[in-house]
């Protein structure tokens, strides 16, 4: 069981270290969403 979890810990960190093209696309995208969100969300005097 141990020797399950840690392949699954290292498979996670192996994905974060090189994921695919979509995963970084989608990455991309939530962060230009959120600039935006965060760029009218400025509060005007």
């Amino acid at each position: 069981m141990t020797d399950w979890l840690e392949w699954g810990d290292r498979m996670r960190a192996e994905q974060q270290r090189h994921p695919r093209p979509i995963v970084e696309k989608l990455r991309k995208m939530k962060a230009q969403k959120l600039a935006k969100l965060t760029e009218n969300a400025q509060v005007s005097y």
